[in-house]
């Protein structure tokens, strides 16, 4: 497996499995929302989507399905992407097939190589006794906090619905 800055590109199967459940957090809530209120239901699909991406890798690099794969995005020279190259990243997720993209012996998605960045295997630092922070989900975003950020989309998707409702 090829790697950058000492860590090594993710699997397919990781990238897959990332998909899978960040495809589920962000459909789950934007389904029920198109279900209640047809009207402006897919616009409201297309933004959760981009905040979702963007919120999650902007700040941590990761998003939940990365903090439980323990993967994290970065540019191809191993540093941290910004906002640029994250938002370059999220448009690029809506190239029809996109997702499809890194299921080869290369995992690397279109929206990767289009905005220069990789998803790494990037596992957790343990905490030593000098108390140097410890990395992954539980330590950096509490569930608390996760069921607030969905729960803020969900209003998001429905103030759209309203907005554009007739």
């Amino acid at each position: 497996m090829a790697s950058i800055a000492s860590e090594p590109i993710a699997s397919a199967f990781k990238r897959l499995i990332n998909n899978c459940i960040d495809g589920f957090l962000v459909l789950f809530p934007a389904g029920w929302i198109i279900i209640i209120f047809p009207k402006g239901g897919i616009l409201s699909l297309f933004l959760g989507l981009i905040l979702y991406y963007v919120f999650f890798e902007s700040i941590w690099q990761r998003t939940p399905a990365k903090f439980l794969t323990k993967t994290k995005v970065v540019m191809v020279d191993g540093s941290k992407p910004d906002f640029k190259h994250i938002l370059g990243r999220t448009l690029a997720r809506l190239i029809p097939f996109d997702h499809l993209s890194f299921l080869s012996s290369h995992p690397v998605g279109w929206h990767d190589e289009f905005s220069g960045t990789l998803v790494v295997f990037s596992p957790p630092q343990p905490t030593n006794k000098e108390g140097h922070k410890k990395t992954g989900l539980r330590q950096e975003i509490s569930p608390a906090v996760i069921f607030l950020i969905l729960f803020t989309l969900v209003l998001v998707f429905y103030g759209l619905e309203l907005i554009f409702a007739d």
